[in-house]
């Protein structure tokens, strides 16, 4: 079997550069690079992962938390993370916490205990500054804009999308709007966002226009039956994602139907026909991968983008 000697000796490199190029340091030229894993190829040779973290310190692995896997956003979240590991050899595994606090803490407590490299918080329950607490011993990024909280963070930016969404709809003069949202605006920035740039748009919001606890498919639907209820149905419901916007389409015939839109430009979306709006959660992924383990606090955003359909 070959070992790291060897792939030094026919690349023609010594074993310290080889190791930099096994363990992706960045500081190596890319024709080094290029030459080692070209050796590695010819020699068959398969890396000792057991060695590599002994003698780096590291796991090579890094959490990434996630509320669920099966809604459309955070699967383009992991998409991204995975692409970005995949790159620079690590290892994700992703911790799902249904929201549960206890949950969330724990994971923090892993990261503390170096059972991973670096953890990436896509949503939370638990208050934004406790995770930053956490993050000045630990890489931490989350996917949300921290406003006034000290923790690097990769975002979408939604603001001038959901503006643009509330202008376009008052122009086109539809006065009656529901909202379908996932949690409420005080446990959830995003959800605060829309109802934010509804009210300087429209106002108060009617509480019998908003749905809420929607995350599913099926909850979508659900949310039809409520909306079919009201004496005034809305000529537009914003929904918090494309599964649920599309479980929401389910639920109306095409004589009595209110314009739906969903979030997130999901495959379920382009086949539904349904307006959205790309929050570009699979780069929101990518980068926080790749920011993670920045050694300064950095803030980077995506521009949200109104779809049309």
């Amino acid at each position: 079997m070959a070992t790291i000697r060897d792939v030094a000796a026919l690349s023609g490199y010594s074993v310290s550069t080889v190791s930099r190029v096994l363990n992706n340091h960045p500081y190596v030229s890319d024709e080094k690079r290029a030459r080692v894993k070209k050796a590695m190829a010819e020699l068959n040779y398969i890396p000792n992962n057991q060695a590599r973290i002994l003698s780096s310190g590291q796991s090579f692995s890094v959490g990434l938390v996630v509320p669920n896997t099966t809604n459309p956003c955070f699967a383009q979240i992991i998409s991204g993370c995975l692409s970005a590991a995949g790159e620079l050899g690590y290892r994700v595994t992703i911790l799902q916490t249904d929201f549960v606090e206890e949950k969330e803490r724990e994971y923090l407590q892993q990261l503390l205990s170096k059972e991973y490299d670096g953890l990436i918080v896509s949503s939370h329950a638990i208050p934004l500054g406790e995770i930053a607490s956490a993050a000045k011993m630990a890489p931490i990024i989350c996917c949300e804009n921290p406003k006034d909280v000290d923790i690097s963070a990769v975002y979408s930016y939604r603001d001038d999308a959901y503006n643009e969404l509330f202008e376009t709809l008052k122009k086109e003069e539809h006065h009656s709007i529901g909202l379908v949202l996932s949690r409420t605006e005080n446990e959830s920035p995003s959800m605060n966002a829309i109802v934010q740039a509804y009210i300087s748009r429209y106002g108060d919001i009617k509480e019998d226009y908003v749905y809420r606890e929607a995350m599913t498919y099926q909850d979508g639907s659900l949310a039809a039956d409520y909306f079919k209820l009201s004496s005034n149905l809305p000529t537009v419901i914003i929904c918090n994602d494309d599964e649920v916007a599309a479980g929401l389409a389910s639920g109306f015939t095409e004589e009595i139907s209110p314009l739906i839109i969903g979030q997130g430009d999901s495959l379920i979306s382009k086949i539904t026909n349904l307006s959205t709006i790309n929050h570009h959660y699979d780069q929101v992924g990518y980068e926080s991968f790749k920011k993670l383990f920045s050694e300064k606090r950095e803030k980077i955003e995506f521009k949200s983008d109104v779809i049309w359909r």
